[in-house]
């Protein structure tokens, strides 16, 4: 999919097309560990944003690996307004036959806002959420009670990039910019780096380094007798 600045990109059937014309291709990607993922917004103009996102669901969800719904963009007016509790409650996503789901959030939420997306999360679309702040991973984490598989994305352009999302609880990363000025040579440089850091901080995998610090946390703040 290709975007301006701004969320502009072709209609929703022209992607559609597009993708129904690499399924084959997709397939054979898909199987190779290359998964393809489709980002959703509501539309700039939308009276009813959750029908955009259904709508959007329905459609591309059969020729994608996985959804992002996004309500953390700052530049579509009135996009992050979709974070509140009312708004998260698109039960009408439950019946749609579609891939997993990813519910991408901003890194500025008050308390009793993140409170509420885990909460409504767990119950209606508990397939994941993309965070990009590491405080808000832990606090995360905490919230859902380590029930939600958390990606973490903006600025992995390095192995310790990456460690220190893991480590705050993301158990995927997902990077670009660094693929637009490194190219996909960063790939393998962020894989050898992560290889390095982990071992040389005693973890044998991905796995167990996930949330590292927020397990370190809960044990050094102790009850008071």
């Amino acid at each position: 999919m290709y975007f301006r600045y701004g969320f502009n990109s072709c209609v929703l059937t022209s992607v559609q097309e597009r993708l129904k014309a690499r399924k084959h291709v997709q397939s054979e990607l898909t199987k190779a560990g290359k998964p393809l993922g489709v980002n959703l917004a509501k539309n700039k103009l939308s009276t009813d944003a959750v029908l955009d996102y259904v709508e959007g669901v329905r459609t591309l969800g059969p020729l994608a690996d996985f959804l992002v719904l996004n309500v953390s963009s700052p530049i579509t007016p009135g996009l992050r307004d979709l974070q509140g509790k009312e708004e998260l409650q698109w039960d009408s996503l439950r019946s749609e036959n579609r891939p997993p789901v990813l519910v991408k959030i901003a890194p500025d939420l008050s308390t009793q806002d993140k409170q509420d997306i885990a909460e409504v999360i767990m119950e209606f679309c508990d397939d994941g959420l993309m965070v990009t702040n590491t405080t808000v991973f832990s606090e995360m984490c905490t919230l859902a009670r380590g029930k939600l598989p958390i990606v973490g994305f903006v600025g992995v352009a390095s192995g310790q990039d990456a460690l220190d999302k893991i480590r705050a609880g993301a158990s995927l990363v997902q990077l670009y910019t660094a693929l637009v000025y490194q190219g996909l040579p960063v790939v393998n440089k962020i894989k050898i780096e992560l290889y390095i850091l982990l071992k040389a901080q005693g973890f044998t995998s991905v796995a167990e380094a996930v949330g590292a610090d927020h397990r370190v946390t809960e044990k050094t703040v102790k009850p008071q007798n």
